[in-house]
C-alpha cells in the first residue's frame, strides 16, 4: 500500500500550516524623502512561524550580519526586499538583513527572513 503524503488541506500543507502560528506583516517601501526617510504602503500580512535566536548570515551583499532570527514564511515570498517593513506579532519591527527562497523539485516551498537585533 502506497501512502500519498501530498493531498492538499489534508496531506503535508496542513501539517506545515500548523507550524506557522504567527500573523507577520510587510510593508512595501514606497518613497524616500529628502531626508533618506522611508514611507511605506499597504500590509501583506502572511502566516508564519517567528523565531528569535542570535545567528551569523550573510546578506545579499556578502557581508556576515548578527540576526535575531528569523521568520519562515509558507511559499513563494522572493518579493520581499530588504527595504520592506516588517511588524512581528510583538510589534516590534526589527530591519531585514537576508531573504532566502527554499526550493524542492516543484519550485520555491518555503521563505526565510533574517531580521536584525
Amino acid at each position: 500500500m502506497t501512502k500519498t503524503l501530498w493531498s492538499g488541506p489534508t496531506g503535508i500543507d496542513a501539517a506545515f500550516s500548523e507550524m506557522m502560528p504567527d500573523t507577520v506583516t510587510f510593508n512595501p517601501e514606497a518613497s524616500k524623502d529628502k531626508y533618506g526617510k522611508a514611507t511605506f504602503g499597504s500590509n501583506i500580512s502572511a502566516q508564519g512561524r517567528v523565531v528569535f535566536d542570535t545567528k551569523i548570515v550573510r546578506n545579499d551583499l556578502g557581508e556576515d550580519i548578527l540576526t535575531g532570527g528569523r521568520v519562515y514564511l509558507y511559499g513563494d515570498y522572493s518579493s520581499i526586499t530588504l527595504g520592506h517593513k516588517i511588524t512581528l506579532p510583538n510589534g516590534i519591527s526589527p530591519v531585514i538583513v537576508s531573504v532566502e527562497s527554499k526550493k524542492d523539485t516543484a519550485g520555491v516551498h518555503h521563505s526565510v527572513v533574517h531580521f536584525g537585533v
